[in-house]
């Protein structure tokens, strides 16, 4: 059973029964389907008490969310802000006249900035009504921020009503939409959702027919409600157990078994990657991240199956057939808002690794942390964890992020780098950014020309490849190409010789290079000089010399090497010009040119 406190803000006000302390009381005892209720309370102790009183109300009701009403002078619509600011923060006075800074709403510490955790998305589109944020100017900010510091892990939020207030009726209408997201049930999905290939659709109406109930999840849901629909899909299939999936799945194509044993089965469709999943339970078989044991559960449930995920973007769930979305944690909201939330403060840190990926998500999709998921990644023993699984997120923060230094500063903030990576511990480079916006083909590649970018110098660099164990990528030698790049970033940068450039190609790609060292003009000398694209091409080889009259040995080597050099330095230029070099250098005495 879920209840919701619905406080009025009123009658020590100028209007002694203004409207947001009528819609207090008139939605007092709804039910919201289910268990659940809502409780109305009227505030009749002052901005500098209120707080206090809500936080005793919460503990005596176990209320479970708290939606503030007040009265906005001068607004035609009811809003529901997303943001509020510590009242010492706020710039202005509070168009009623009293000054933010002067209602004696703070507590000690806390963040500066909060946004609303108050489950939007059901609420709004049940509702109709809009968002602000705009709740600077209203004393209600401060009540809204001291509330959300007092009331960790109890979602809070503020509507404002304009003077003439608001139909009780909708109020209960979007309550019991939350209310029902929270339980599992679907709420009308955005047409951002996009629509699914034919054949994939007939896939899941397969499924549905033999009585599974599929589901889009995870980070296919949370980039199609972006805009970033890719190729692949995930796909969690309740209510049907293995078997009779698998014998659904092979009507579509040949299914790739090698996840069977976790629940987890591979099928392609046409240009579409699936993988397909059956929910799973978790149980506790030993200590740490390693010691919890999964086993599919078709039947876990809808709400119990997004709980064991890490943030509530993530454990957002879409119904194609019906066209619903499933979000009992308020993944939709947060996604708007660019807020990242743990799903389960309780369970968040059973696998360290999540606050690594709290970070590259940060980076990835600009989002603000919530200050308590920043808590609970700084607690996470990021020692247990092995060096492939730290790369594989800092890979992902550095090759999927816009702006990697944003998942950095996370990542710094919360003790993640002073764990594992110390030299990346100091503030993100301006050059990271730059170049993961640099058009650079190639994984490999981009992978070098980042890993440089984020390093101070060569051996900073070295310490983290070595810790993350990174060689190769796609066929390239990653950690030589990155040192090159931070070696010769500073010197690239400035006014280097033709002679030099040349050399320089014989290192390593002048094309990233002109990237890492900020200086264009590179790459266009480099093409000019015909080394853009690799080194130039050697004129002589050991059949040259040996003609000329060396033997095999040192002195060859030496006499090629010495060819080498004047050709980088621009003096020979063609094949015949390298080997009269190359005879002079075996007959010194005969005085051939």
């Amino acid at each position: 059973m879920a209840t919701v406190l619905v406080v009025g803000f009123g009658p020590f006000l100028d209007v002694v029964d203004n409207p947001a302390a009528a819609l207090a009381r008139a939605v007092d005892g709804r039910a919201l389907g289910g268990d659940d209720r809502v409780v109305g309370r009227v505030m009749d102790v002052s901005y500098r008490r209120a707080p206090a009183q809500v936080q005793a109300w919460v503990e005596e009701l176990g209320a479970d969310l708290v939606l503030g009403v007040g009265v906005a002078r001068g607004r035609s619509v009811a809003m529901l802000e997303r943001v509020a600011v510590r009242a010492g923060d706020a710039s202005s006075a509070d168009v009623d006249g009293d000054h933010l800074g002067d209602l004696g709403l703070l507590v000690d510490g806390g963040d500066a900035r909060v946004r609303s955790t108050f489950p939007e998305a059901p609420f709004l589109a049940a509702t109709g009504l809009a968002t602000s944020e705009d709740a600077g100017r209203y004393v209600c900010n401060a009540w809204l921020w001291t509330c959300a510091q007092r009331l960790a892990g109890v979602p809070v939020g503020f509507l404002h009503v304009p003077d003439v207030g608001l139909d009780a009726e909708v109020l209960v209408r979007g309550l019991v939409a939350v209310c029902a997201a929270r339980r599992g049930e679907g709420f009308p999905a955005p047409a951002a959702l996009g629509v699914l290939p034919v054949r994939v659709r007939e896939l899941l109406e397969a499924i549905a027919a033999a009585g599974g109930r599929p589901r889009v999840v995870g980070g296919s849901v949370r980039d199609r409600l972006l805009g970033r629909a890719g190729k692949d899909l995930d796909l969690e299939v309740h209510r049907l157990e293995l078997q009779p999936l698998l014998e659904v799945l092979r009507r579509f194509g040949r299914v790739d078994e090698v996840g069977r044993s976790f629940g987890v089965l591979k099928l392609r469709l046409g240009a579409v990657e699936l993988d397909i999943s059956i929910p799973r339970r978790d149980s506790r078989a030993g200590v740490g991240h390693k010691g919890i044991r999964a086993d599919a559960d078709p039947f876990l449930g809808e709400v119990e199956a997004a709980r064991r995920r890490d943030l509530t973007v993530n454990a957002i769930a879409w119904d194609p057939l019906n066209n619903l979305l499933i979000d009992p944690f308020g993944g939709v909201g947060d996604l708007r808002q660019g807020l990242l939330r743990a799903v389960d403060a309780r369970t968040f840190g059973e696998d360290p690794l999540r606050a690594l990926r709290v970070a590259q998500f940060a980076g990835r999709l600009g989002a603000e942390v919530d200050p308590t998921l920043a808590r609970l990644c700084a607690q996470a023993p990021l020692h247990e964890l092995p060096p492939e699984r730290v790369r594989g997120e800092i890979d992902k923060l550095l090759l999927k992020a816009a702006r990697p230094s944003v998942g950095w500063e996370v990542a710094r903030a919360t003790g993640a780098f002073a764990k594992v990576l110390p030299a990346w511990d100091h503030p993100a480079r301006p050059e990271l950014d730059l170049a993961a916006a640099a058009d650079v083909d190639g994984q490999g590649e981009r992978l070098a020309l980042l890993y440089a970018a984020a390093s101070r110098d060569e051996a900073a660099l070295l310490d983290t490849l070595t810790r993350l164990r990174v060689f190769r990528q796609d066929g390239v030698d990653v950690r030589s190409l990155a040192c090159f790049l931070a070696r010769r970033r500073d010197e690239a940068a400035g006014d280097v010789s033709d002679a030099r450039i040349r050399r320089l190609a014989d290192e390593g790609s002048l094309v990233l290079l002109s990237v890492a060292a900020r200086n264009p003009l590179l790459e266009v000398r480099a093409a000019a000089l015909g080394v853009r694209d690799g080194p130039l091409p050697a004129l002589v080889g050991g059949i040259d010399a040996l003609a000329a009259g060396f033997a095999p040995g040192p002195a060859m080597g030496e006499a090629l090497a010495r060819v080498r050099e004047a050709q980088l330095d621009g003096g020979v230029v063609t094949s015949e010009d390298a080997r009269a070099l190359l005879s002079t250098l075996a007959h010194p005495a005969s005085g051939r040119a």
